[in-house]
């Protein structure tokens, strides 16, 4: 059994340290893989997710689309492009998506959602509490 973490991010350098250190914080009961979707990042962005490449090894692939920035592009299609292609690509039995601007707070989360998705095979998607945050408060 595997999990794919699917995070996608565009020009948002100053979080990315906060949304993979907190995949690597957690408790991952079964085998994984984090693939980063960057919509083409004119930040830091990429620079940054490559500082993580080391602590993932093989389990990190990183796809970034082409941006023209030139062309007016609508934010709500090229988002959901970057988590269609990253979803093509998983190859785990559960997939997780997270903005690059979010991360996860429950270090033990994981190990229930399985339990959950694997006594009810019908369920296709679970929630768990979140917590709002905003840097300007």
């Amino acid at each position: 059994m595997k999990i794919s973490f699917c995070i996608t991010y565009y020009n948002q350098e100053q979080y990315v340290k906060d949304s993979i250190k907190s995949i690597l914080s957690l408790e991952i009961p079964i085998d994984f893989e984090v693939l980063i979707g960057d919509d083409g990042s004119s930040d830091g962005t990429l620079k940054k997710i490559e500082e993580f490449k080391p602590f993932f090894g093989n389990r990190m692939k990183i796809y970034v689309m082409p941006r023209d920035d030139s062309i007016k592009h609508d934010p709500i299609i090229r988002s959901s492009a970057n988590r269609l292609n990253l979803l093509k690509r998983a190859s785990g039995d559960f997939v997780m998506f997270l903005d690059g601007d979010d991360y996860y707070c429950c270090t033990k989360f994981l190990k229930q959602a399985i339990e959950i998705l694997m006594t009810h095979s019908h369920f296709v998607a679970i929630g768990f509490s979140y917590k709002k945050v905003f840097s300007n408060r």
